[in-house]
């Protein structure tokens, strides 16, 4: 029995030897099947060591075969090759979570295939090192939701990225998330981590065609009594981000804070690309504390100030008219004689401008048409502040002996200047000038006779709206010059009437 085992082992080898010739001889013996060594991907933006994890939407697949191919396919979509048994496919697209990678290698020969497949996982999330890219904004559709929801932009629909002015020829956009390291300063705690909004056109000269509004998201540990220090701030995407927020280069745009939704909204201008972060700011200013032993003439403005300090609509005087400094630890909310320190007509406009959020003029409109002829020395942002105000109707000027307008921004503006700058700021409904008086003599009788006869119905106005406080009874003043903690105060009032704070 044995030895017929083996008779029969023995003809089944010659049989498989049979017929691994007869293959041979007619040339159909499967070649040996390429295979694939490695699979990766680079999502170019860190946490590289998990190969299954991207924190990026776009990735590049690199695959090292172990024999020459003819192609690579990754899910249908043909790789480069490069050299040495590498190929690779640019700009894979993943969707949040589980992705999957199909990769067929096909030889040179029929039949000689490899298929692998491979699990990506994008991790959609608030995390330093995200990444997100878009090709342009048609993806958007009015609205982008981006790092688990940290990061929320609306927008129009049909928008596109214009570089100086014209359509850009690279309408794609870039969106990161990066850890905030150094503190701007001792008095400014970050909130958040900083997200940057980029064209891939250019750091510079890119804007979109309308104003987007921006909500991002802060650290829980802000009480509802602290919300109201919390605010954004912008850098321009030409800066690094890597050296933080410094103050002089950082820009305070305030928001609207949702302390239910732990969120704060912003809108933003055309030129919306950049760097933004929240913060709170933590201060306070010697000059609501006693003076020489008596009772500061503004100590009742210091929560109206902080506000408006916080969120970037006013900020501390350097210098007295005089040109001497103002002492360290003030807010200039006093005059050297600590009587209360006079707003000047630059101030003003840049105060109403950012409490009612109007949207900027351009630097070109400034530069080539501007409305006053007596900027010449005034920084160009406070031009755009004081042509923006001119253009919303809050400021009329001042006729020029030269015959044109003048502005005349270090001018402290008066209280009946100040009634009608406010009123328009309000957009009240005005009295007809000979009623305006009537009214007007009948409170004010001491001085009503001081005010310009345009000035009655704004001064009305201003009282009926709660804009403006008497400073005693049937006195108004019309000639003192109304003080930064007046306007801060009023500022307060529209911030909050508009739903800004």
């Amino acid at each position: 029995m044995e030895q017929t085992g083996n008779s029969m082992r023995a003809e089944k080898l010659l049989l498989v030897l049979i017929m691994v010739g007869l293959l041979m001889l007619t040339g159909v013996l499967p070649a040996e099947a390429t295979s694939i060594y490695s699979i990766d991907f680079d999502g170019e933006v860190g946490y590289t060591e998990y190969k299954d994890v991207s924190l990026s939407n776009i990735i590049s697949v690199t695959v090292k075969t172990k024999s020459s191919v003819a192609s690579v396919t990754i899910n249908g979509e043909s790789a480069q090759e490069h050299g040495g048994g590498y190929w690779v496919l640019y700009d894979v697209s993943l969707k949040p979570g589980d992705n999957t990678l199909q990769v067929v290698t096909e030889g040179e020969k029929k039949g000689d295939s490899s298929t692998e497949t491979r699990h990506v996982y994008y991790l959609d999330d608030n995390i330093p090192g995200s990444k997100y890219i878009i090709s342009d904004f048609s993806i958007a559709k009015g609205r982008l939701e981006l790092f688990g929801g940290a990061f929320k932009l609306e927008l129009p629909d049909k928008h596109v990225v214009l570089h100086n002015d014209q359509v850009a020829t690279d309408q794609k956009v870039n969106f990161s998330v990066t850890k905030p390291h150094f503190k701007p300063s001792p008095g400014i705690t970050y909130m958040s981590n900083i997200f940057s909004f980029t064209a891939s056109a250019s750091n510079r000269g890119c804007s979109l065609t309308a104003g987007p509004t921006l909500t991002l998201s802060y650290e829980p540990a802000v009480s509802q009594t602290e919300a109201h220090l919390l605010t954004v701030l912008r850098m321009e995407p030409y800066y690094s981000v890597g050296m933080g927020f410094p103050v002089g280069i950082a820009r305070n745009l305030g928001g609207v804070v949702d302390t239910e939704a732990q969120t704060i909204t912003v809108p933003l201008p055309r030129d919306a690309f950049g760097h933004y972060v929240v913060v709170k700011m933590t201060g306070d200013f010697r000059d609501f504390y006693r003076q020489d032993g008596k009772q500061s003439r503004v100590a009742w403005s210091r929560p109206y100030v902080l506000t408006l300090w916080a969120k970037g609509v006013m900020s501390p005087l350097e210098k007295y008219p005089d040109g001497t400094p103002v002492p360290s630890g003030y807010f200039g909310l006093l005059a050297q004689d600590n009587d209360e320190m006079p707003i000047t007509r630059k101030e003003m406009a840049s105060v109403l401008v950012k409490a009612l959020h109007l949207p900027l003029v351009s630097p070109k409109d400034v530069l080539i048409n501007p409305t006053y002829s007596d900027l010449q020395g005034v920084p160009v942002y406070d031009c755009i502040l004081i042509e923006t105000a001119t253009r919303f109707g809050l400021f009329s000027g001042i006729p020029g002996k030269s015959g044109g307008l003048e502005f005349r921004p270090d001018a402290f503006v008066t209280r009946q200047q100040a009634a009608a700058i406010l009123s328009r700021a309000a957009e009240a409904e005005l009295a007809d000038p000979f009623t305006a008086k009537i009214i007007i003599k009948r409170y004010f009788e001491s001085d009503y006779e001081k005010m310009d006869d345009w000035a009655y119905p704004y001064v009305l106005a201003a009282l009926q709206q709660g804009l403006m406080q008497v400073p005693e009874p049937g006195s108004f003043y019309p000639d003192k010059s109304f003080s930064r903690a007046e306007a801060a105060r009023v500022a307060y009032i529209l911030l909050k009437r508009n739903n800004y704070l």
